[in-house]
């Protein structure tokens, strides 16, 4: 069994185990409109692994002229999806919906982060808790 193989089936089972539908809408913005869904890009589902909130740290580097310490942290808890890259039929941009499908909610894509290694992990903001499914306001 070659590698691609042995991670192919690992994302799989990962899937199985902990995914869930999720219907993708591409958007398009024009300068200073509201979002709205892309009518050259049909929305389609796909299953992805949701987390609520996901911390992540980073290490900023020190600003050397003024000798500050090298290390100060940044917090993010924004919820996250990943999915796998080939199961997207477009390219994921910032202001794309991604509504997960079995609870009703719906979330803007804040900053998709692909990974290398075929995964997508997309930072999202929810799109306010009054707001159900769909690109209603």
């Amino acid at each position: 069994m070659s590698w691609s193989q042995a991670f192919a089936d690992m994302d799989a089972e990962l899937l199985d185990e902990y995914g869930e539908r999720v219907r993708h809408i591409p958007t398009k913005r024009a300068v200073n409109a509201r979002v709205e869904a892309d009518p050259a890009k049909a929305a389609y589902e796909l299953i992805g692994i949701f987390e609520w909130q996901q911390l992540r740290l980073e290490i900023l580097k020190g600003e050397t002229r003024t000798k500050a310490p090298p290390a100060a942290f940044y917090s993010s808890r924004n919820p996250v999806l990943g999915v796998r890259r080939e199961a997207l039929q477009y390219e994921v941009q910032e202001g794309d919906i991604f509504e997960l499908v079995d609870r009703g909610l719906a979330f803007e894509v804040i900053d998709p982060q692909p990974d290398g290694t075929g995964w997508v992990f997309i930072q999202l903001n929810q799109r306010g808790r009054h707001i159900q499914a769909g690109l209603a306001p």
